[in-house]
């Protein structure tokens, strides 16, 4: 008998009621992504381990798979494709820690001292 590597996963249904057994399809999807990625753009070991360690939204911008302005090869002469990924990685944490909060309104005090 063999060990089974998803045992113990699990996955959510779209009403979000968890699946004992069942694989994160968007978990499997960003691996193989990742996998094809680096081969594609014959990254080195540690590129490819930061880029696992990404949440898969920011590992899909950052392979120019979620739209904006990244390719998923990378194109023209490029010298040392680790560090052009590792720029992104750095660019995508960047906008992604500064967005702005969204329609926050201000709350007025409730308070009224005039």
């Amino acid at each position: 008998m063999g060990h089974d590597p998803l045992a113990g996963q699990i996955a959510t249904l779209p009403r979000g009621r968890p699946v004992a057994g069942a694989v994160d399809k968007e978990k499997l999807n960003v691996t193989s992504e990742i996998d094809r990625f680096v081969r594609v753009n014959k990254l080195e070991e540690r590129c490819e381990k930061i880029l696992r360690d990404l949440d898969a939204p920011l590992a899909f911008k950052v392979m120019g798979l979620s739209g904006g302005t990244n390719t998923f090869e990378l194109s023209g002469d490029v010298r040392d494709p680790t560090a052009v990924v590792l720029a992104r990685i750095r660019k995508a944490q960047f906008a992604r820690d500064v967005q702005p909060q969204g329609n926050r309104r201000r709350r007025r005090s409730s308070s009224r001292s005039r």
